[in-house]
């Protein structure tokens, strides 16, 4: 008696998983639609985001640009003003050192003018850009120092 039992409880356990497992194809491929459909619009929504994020960053990057490149000029004119004051100077060693010290701002203003035009919008920008600031800090104090140390 226990054997046709578990024989009869082994038989409605797998009629019952085979009826699981085929009873609802359509269910199953109604879901991997519905799958599909939302990995289409996930993918949507990230080229939507990717294409927003490239034109922020080349506004940033223009904006930035544009910003340096006024800098530099101001740069020019600011050593071109202390050329002329220099020009006033009497003591030849203190102009000797001056001139070499503008020459070297001067220099330092025109890598500065070849690297931004070199630059690009890439992977490195936000490193470029705290870089570059950082740089322009530097020597806009170092233009700045010129006038102070020349009033000494």
């Amino acid at each position: 008696m226990k054997k046709p039992i578990k024989i009869l409880a082994l038989t409605v356990f797998a009629a019952g998983a085979l009826f699981t497992a085929c009873s609802s194809p359509e269910k199953k491929v109604e879901n991997a639609k519905e799958g599909v459909e939302d990995a289409k619009e996930d993918l949507s929504d990230a080229k939507q985001d990717l294409a927003k994020a490239k034109q922020d960053s080349i506004e940033d990057y223009n904006k930035a640009k544009a910003e340096w490149t006024e800098r530099l000029t101001k740069n020019d004119d600011r050593i071109a003003e202390y050329r002329k004051d220099m020009a006033a100077m009497n003591d030849k060693a203190a102009k000797a050192k001056a001139q070499k010290r503008a020459d070297e701002l001067d220099r330092k203003n025109k890598e500065m003018k070849k690297k931004l035009d070199e630059s690009k919008n890439d992977s490195n920008w936000s490193e470029f850009k705290r870089e570059f600031n950082h740089d322009m800090d530097e020597l806009g104090t170092a233009i700045g120092d010129l006038f102070k140390d020349n009033k000494k």
